[in-house]
């Protein structure tokens, strides 16, 4: 962590109050001054803009006070910076390098000095930001918001293995961007049908149909486990104690008439095909056996595996 970082921490802050004065105009309040019930109002306005959530604790440590120590996580650091427009905060940080920092102290007893001059003037100001607000919220195209979770523990999937594919008819699935909270975000336009295929590794694929309203809202997504392909990648990264269990084990998981399919490396390049037995062979045969395997993808008919891709990482 650099003193630079923690100055374009305190200018994200200010870029987080303006842009909750812009959605909420009956708070003019600096940051550092909120309390109750504007903490409230920003945790639903965080809420619907970005779906995420900071509790009243985490704003006393890292918002209210007027000089931070040190960041927040960058997960936190990433929600904020989406909040007022940036794709993260790394982002952020390329895009705000050259503004300067509002020192808050000495604009705020400007303010407050001149305040009983210029409050009629605010007022109407203020006012006419409202209505600005307000007609721009009208024009303004809404999203909705999927959130990936684990069906589990309710926590968030790692994006990094997540992807989502937008289905529509007579058209190549067209993937979308997830951001590193593992959400998605898509136009939503009044009486539209969309299709999502939502998956990820070790993960059971989920295909999803909605009928948007044109309202901006969002919702949860609970993906479940592939307990089969993780119990696979197990089986390969641990030393085998009980071969004939093995063998049982991966019998009862796999379908008779399997294909499973080994991609030489992840971009192509080549493919082994295996048979049920020939892959049960080489999953528990002591020497040049399959080790540290990833899978890729798994389908199923019924309770068992019909089909799998796999790579061979490097030990």
């Amino acid at each position: 962590m650099t003193p630079e970082k923690l100055k374009s921490f305190e200018l994200l802050k200010q870029k987080v109050e303006t842009t909750f004065k812009q959605q909420v105009v009956s708070c003019q309040e600096s940051i550092h001054e909120w309390k109750g019930k504007q903490i409230a109002l920003f945790q639903e306005s965080l809420g619907n803009t970005v779906g995420g959530y900071v509790s009243e604790k985490w704003f006393y440590t890292h918002l209210k006070v007027l000089k931070n120590e040190k960041l927040p996580r960058i997960d936190m650091l990433n929600l904020l910076a989406q909040y007022v427009g940036a794709q993260s905060w790394d982002d952020f940080l390329a895009t705000s390098a050259a503004e300067p920092l509002i020192d808050e102290e000495k604009t705020n007893n400007k303010i407050s000095a001149s305040y009983p001059k210029i409050g009629g003037i605010l007022s109407g100001v203020l006012g006419m930001l409202g209505i600005v607000f307000f007609l721009s919220s009208l024009n303004k195209e809404t999203t909705y918001r999927f959130c990936v979770v684990d069906q589990d523990d309710g926590t968030p999937i790692d994006y990094t293995t997540l992807q989502a594919f937008w289905l529509r008819p007579n058209e190549s699935p067209f993937q979308l961007v997830v951001d590193s909270l593992g959400c998605i975000k898509i136009p939503n336009g009044e009486n539209r049908r969309i299709e999502l295929k939502v998956q990820a590794l070790y993960y059971k694929p989920l295909v999803i149909s909605r009928f948007l309203n044109g309202q901006e809202e969002g919702e949860t997504i609970e993906l479940t486990k592939d307990d089969y392909a993780l119990m696979i990648h197990y089986f390969s990264m641990n030393k085998m104690e009980d071969w004939k269990k093995r063998r049982a084990q991966l019998g009862l998981m796999l379908s008779d008439n399997a294909r499973i399919i080994q991609i030489h490396s992840k971009t192509g390049g080549g493919m082994a095909l295996y048979n049920k037995e020939e892959f049960i062979n080489k999953m528990t045969m002591p020497i040049k056996s399959l080790k540290n395997i990833s899978i890729l993808e798994t389908k199923y008919e019924g309770n068992q595996i019909v089909e799998i891709r796999f790579v061979q990482n490097k030990n």
